[in-house]
């Protein structure tokens, strides 16, 4: 991949003030572009969680949205 040199100067100068280099700046830039951020977070917030109960939780949910989409259907 190539990165334009101005951008490279860009990133260096946005990192430099906390100590990241070029190439973190860019890493999280990309990550927060295509919404990999938001799923590290979920990920780490959900770290420990049981599956089973991820799944009856969403199960439950799905369950309320649509006894909600039949009310207001009437």
């Amino acid at each position: 991949m190539e990165i334009d040199a101005e951008l490279v100067e860009r990133a260096s100068k946005a990192g430099a003030p906390t100590g990241r280099g070029a190439d973190a700046v860019a890493e999280d830039a990309l990550r927060a572009f295509l919404g990999a951020e938001v799923v590290d977070l979920v990920r780490a917030r959900n770290q420990g969680v049981d599956p089973e109960e991820i799944a009856a939780l969403g199960l439950s949910e799905l369950k309320a949205w649509r006894a909600e989409q039949q009310h207001t259907a009437l």
